[in-house]
């Protein structure tokens, strides 16, 4: 679990003898909110695919990009840490700092400072 509150809010459903409820309705809830963060993940990288402003070694490049890589990538650039990407992800830190380097070597984008003036050029997130 990584929710420290997880256990306050659910203490009342633990306490009443809800615990195998209380931890599955959570589980359901956290992949249901994990599926429409990556739908929204694979929405922007379309619309910067379809980007009149992308070169074609660009466009190219992101399209060279595992879905791991630029769901990584976009957490970056969205601010988060390894370890924070590793969680929410589920995945160890090194396998995330091996997606964000294999991700700024495909698209050519040395450091974070880069990672994120690309993402931000291409739409991929807000200013």
């Amino acid at each position: 679990m990584t929710d420290p509150d997880l256990y306050v809010s659910l203490k009342p459903v633990v306490e009443s003898g809800g615990r195998a409820r209380a931890f599955s309705e959570h589980l359901r809830e956290q992949q249901a909110q994990e599926a429409d963060a990556a739908q929204e993940r694979e929405r922007r990288r379309a619309r910067a695919l379809a980007a009149p402003a992308l070169t074609l070694a660009e466009r190219e490049a992101l399209t060279a990009l595992t879905p791991r890589e630029f769901e990584v990538f976009l957490l970056a650039c969205e601010g988060l840490s390894s370890p924070e990407i590793a969680a929410k992800l589920y995945i160890g830190v090194r396998t995330v700092e091996t997606h964000r380097s294999r991700a700024c070597q495909k698209l050519g984008t040395p450091g974070p400072i880069r990672m994120v003036r690309f993402a931000v050029r291409h739409g991929l997130i807000d200013p």
